[in-house]
């Protein structure tokens, strides 16, 4: 799992990261500023069950470092062969980079290298004029603040469960699975992968969880309904805009800024926006939208990238001129809201729990990982399923309870009729 962190400088990108990282002990993550191109292979900092954290991804951007992230997200380790001096002569070398390691960077850019655009999901900071008067009442509220040291000790307490759970159970079924994938639209080669990653957040908020979840025959964990809506409520949005079904607040404001302007420009029948050729400059849409410069531009340089704008001005050095490109979609979710999904796969939940294992400094030879700790294989009946090559898709219909942990049923969501042994879905 790995996240890029995009916005403006100084909105915060850097800041939020740094907020997040003291919640995990320091062997769940390697922090770095920059580094050189073959860095990450020929390093001897351990990466298996880390996160590599990187602000600033221009870090990243060259040929050989994105070729070597793109190596250690994918296949989960860095196989590379090179040679070196040595006092016989040039002699071959092998590196064997173990993983998996996740990935946390920054950037101001809109799209960092394609290939790897793929392997994460993308977050955009809020550039909005509320988000930064919020940032400014909690920053006036915070400087004046004395928590008499009772932050380090609650953050103390995250750590110590990131500890214990390094000695946890990891072994998690995700019953509903297989009704999750008939219900995603399969609209982008792009999902194979997120799909993967959805499952693995689900895995992981069961992990975190485990105390309250059932374990099945095999010891283990079994995933409920509530861990499915707590990845829907983060990654859904992101899932959406990563294939296209939608697109940012952000960058639709923007479209429509540039729309208006132009039925502005067709009500003046002598003056067009544009210096007379027609189109809207960056100060025309951020008078619009009441935003600074800065801003403006990232937005119009990401609705030009997706092509939802035009820029008819080619000469290097001059206003934009811009007019309405593609045509933006209808907002369209690709992930299913927890309440269609429980509306035809019922899952048991426990609310007594388990016992727990003990602490981790009881346990002999845990290894302290953190988030990226390898997660569990998804049950056998939840593997990659064959989608019918149709022109319209439609997702399947729920139309019988199934069987091997599935337990898919054509209730609707909190229906308070429940097969024997489960309970009514807490949320």
């Amino acid at each position: 799992m790995s996240v890029t962190v995009k916005g403006l400088p100084s909105g915060g990108k850097t800041y939020l990261v740094e907020q997040v990282l003291p919640f995990f002990p320091a062997s769940a993550y390697y922090v770095l500023t920059a580094m050189s191109d073959k860095s990450l292979a020929y390093s001897e900092e351990p990466i298996k069950h880390r996160f590599l954290v990187i602000f600033e991804a221009p870090g990243l951007q060259s040929q050989w470092a994105s070729y070597l992230i793109r190596s250690l997200l994918s296949e989960g380790r860095i196989s590379y062969d090179t040679v070196e001096a040595t006092e016989d002569g040039i002699k071959p070398k092998h590196i064997e980079r173990e993983g998996p390691t996740g990935l946390i960077t920054t950037t101001t850019e809109n799209s960092l290298h394609p290939e790897n655009e793929t392997r994460y999901f993308s977050v955009e900071v809020d550039d909005t004029p509320e988000q930064t008067a919020r940032v400014l009442s909690a920053t006036a509220e915070n400087i004046n603040e004395d928590n008499g040291g009772s932050g380090e000790e609650e953050m103390g307490k995250f750590v110590a469960l990131q500890e214990w759970l390094a000695g946890a159970n990891h072994e998690v079924v995700i019953p509903y699975a297989k009704r999750l994938a008939e219900m995603i639209p399969p609209v982008a080669v792009r999902l194979r992968r997120d799909f993967k990653a959805i499952l693995y957040l689900i895995m992981a908020h069961a992990i975190l969880h485990q105390a309250s979840r059932k374990q099945d025959d095999r010891g283990r964990i079994i995933a409920t309904m509530e861990d499915y809506k707590a990845v829907w409520d983060l990654v859904a949005p992101i899932v959406s805009r990563g294939v296209q079904m939608t697109v940012p607040a952000t960058v639709r404001e923007t479209v429509q800024a540039v729309e208006k302007l132009q039925q502005q420009t067709r009500k003046r029948s002598v003056r067009h926006l544009g210096k007379g050729l027609g189109g809207a400059s960056l100060m025309d849409v951020a008078n619009i939208l009441h935003l600074n410069r800065s801003s403006v531009s990232r937005r119009v340089n990401a609705c030009l990238d997706e092509g939802y704008l035009v820029n008819r001005e080619h000469k290097r050095g001059q206003p934009f001129r811009l007019v309405l490109g593609d045509p933006m979609p209808d907002d369209s979710d690709v992930l299913p809201t927890p309440e269609s999904l429980a509306g035809s796969c019922s899952v048991a939940v426990d609310s007594e729990g388990i016992d727990p294992p003990p602490p981790s400094s009881e346990l002999s030879g845990a290894e302290v990982g953190g988030p990226a700790t390898a997660f569990s294989k998804v049950s056998d009946d939840q593997s990659q399923s064959s989608r019918p090559d149709e022109p319209k898709w439609h997702p399947p219909e729920a139309d019988k309870t199934r069987k091997g942990g599935e337990m898919c049923k054509t209730e609707p969501f909190g229906n308070s009729t429940q097969a024997d042994g489960e309970e009514k879905l807490p949320f």
